[in-house]
């Protein structure tokens, strides 16, 4: 596929940091957010219908920490890769 693209060499980087921190952020609570549904069943029970509006919540809500954890860490590599393909390109001019 062909085309041109913009790419700032300089700011991209910190782009990258940023998303990288969010996901060792997540990624250091991992133990964490695998405990909480056990302490939520601990903590909160019960056969009112907002008991399973929250849990069905909390547990969608650890779901997308998850998945989040892993899409950032994709995305961080890809813009790398951007990073590097650009500067590579710059380089041989």
């Amino acid at each position: 596929m062909a085309g041109t693209i913009f790419v700032d060499t300089d700011n991209l980087p910190g782009v990258i940091t940023s998303i990288n921190n969010i996901q060792g952020a997540i990624d250091n609570y991992k133990a964490t957010i695998s405990g909480l549904s056990a302490q939520l069943d601990l903590y909160l029970s019960g056969t009112a219908p907002i008991i399973k509006t929250v849990e069905d919540a909390f547990a969608a809500t650890l779901l997308n920490l998850t998945n989040a954890d892993s899409s950032l860490s994709t995305l961080s590599g890809q813009l790398g890769n951007v990073q590097a393909d650009a500067v590579a390109a710059i380089g041989a001019l």
